[in-house]
């Protein structure tokens, strides 16, 4: 049996994650976690072949808040 390639789906809202499993699902395993805490634990413990982290800019956002749930992951996959 050939195994899937893993997506880690890190999002705080339900109806997203809910969402990206239903469409994923089929052609990937899909790990879910509702915050970049767990996100970042379950992305070590699993090595997924790729994360799938939901951003969203509100107007209390600001740019550090937003690229650091990104950069988070950068180490696990390094671009270059």
């Amino acid at each position: 049996m050939e195994t899937k390639p893993k997506i880690l789906v890190v999002d705080s809202g339900r109806g997203f994650v809910v969402t990206a499993r239903k469409a994923l699902e089929t052609t990937f395993e899909v790990v879910v976690a509702s915050s970049l805490k767990e996100g970042l634990d379950k992305a070590k413990q699993q090595s997924p072949d790729l994360p799938l982290h939901a951003l969203v800019a509100s107007p209390a956002s600001s740019f550090y808040s937003v690229t650091i749930p990104a950069r988070a992951f950068a180490f696990m996959w390094p671009i270059g």
